[in-house]
């Protein structure tokens, strides 16, 4: 019976390794990656690519209002500072998800990683809209990296231990190169760059839907989250560095209606206030760009265009030291 259970383990670690080889060739024969959307690269191909920094959050960090690849944040960042930039924020991340990206990072990346999380300033804001528990990208967590964020039920647990067991037979990645072989996919589309005064009545709409769904008055969301990223990264010896997102003030007086404007910004304050308190108090690294992105840099709300996102870069690059350690206005003792 031992002979058998031994020359099973041998026959599925020699298929593994077969398996990764052709992975590994079928990937090199093709430039599968200039096929996918660079914006969900942490799906795809998030395995340590010599990266020092990397970018984690939603669709702020996503760059989601650029023309090209060269105008994106994580080209910005690495043009102002010399260093590669992993893109690991995800359009439409939850809590949950930033925190299964977390895990993966903290898993796959070397101690000394720089690892800047975004909080938009709406993060912890409690709203009437449907908020899925598990995020919008666990099963992608689960079955890509075997990770289940959520800590939902055995069953997710068991099933996140089996697909880490058969990573090495299912992979993605030749997936995607012999898809480029069979369909020759185009490119991803960059969203147009814009301005929210060009593209008034969508910036309108979406910031009318906010307005509704607001609770004004409420307590920010539960803020433990931070703790959670914080301590998984800390852990693996990687160096967390929270990034609060601009805010696009003048939209907000230019387009309220069911709360006045001072209103709203005083409880979007308040929120903020509550949110820095607690990195403060956690001693957790913080850079603050509240107020670092003029009007014309934004396209709604919160998401800014190529302006913005090579205003941020610049300013990233001016408040990191990324050779010597960081340098932040909020880091106490």
């Amino acid at each position: 019976m031992g002979r058998l259970v031994a020359k099973g383990l041998l026959f599925a670690a020699t298929l593994a390794g077969l398996l990764m080889s052709l992975e590994a060739l079928v990937t090199s024969l093709t430039p599968w990656r200039g096929y996918e959307d660079p914006r969900t690269r942490i799906l795809w191909d998030g395995a340590f690519d010599g990266t020092p920094v990397v970018l984690l959050g939603g669709s702020e960090f996503a760059s989601m209002y650029v023309d090209t690849l060269s105008d994106t944040l994580w080209a910005r960042l690495e043009a102002y500072t010399g260093q590669g930039v992993f893109p690991g924020a995800l359009n439409g991340a939850r809590l949950a998800d930033v925190l299964a990206a977390t895990i993966h990072v903290s898993r796959e990346w070397p101690r000394g990683t720089t690892v800047l999380i975004s909080l938009v300033p709406t993060r912890f804001v409690p709203t009437r809209a449907e908020e899925p528990p598990r995020g919008n990208f666990a099963d992608d967590f689960l079955r890509r990296y075997g990770i289940d964020a959520s800590g939902d039920g055995a069953h997710r647990h068991l099933r996140a231990h089996v697909y880490r067991s058969i990573h090495p037979f299912s992979s993605l990645r030749t997936r995607s190169a012999l898809a480029h072989f069979v369909d020759r996919p185009q490119p991803p589309r960059w969203q147009r760059n814009r301005t929210w005064t060009d593209d008034g009545e969508v910036a309108m709409g979406r910031y009318e839907l906010f307005e509704r769904q607001l609770i004004m008055g409420a307590g920010p969301r539960p803020l433990t989250w931070l703790g959670q990223v914080t301590a998984q990264l800390e852990n693996a010896g990687l160096r967390p560095v929270f990034v609060m997102t601009p805010l696009n003030t003048p939209l907000v007086r230019s387009f309220a209606r069911l709360y006045s404007a001072d209103s709203v910004l005083h409880y979007l304050e308040t929120v903020r206030a509550a949110v820095r308190a607690q990195l403060d108090e956690t001693q957790a690294a913080v850079i603050d760009l509240t107020d670092d992105v003029p009007p014309e840099c934004f396209f709604d709300l919160l998401h800014v265009n190529a302006c913005g996102d090579d205003l941020i870069a610049r300013t990233l690059a001016e408040r990191l030291d990324l050779g010597t350690g960081l340098e932040l206005e909020a880091r106490h003792p």
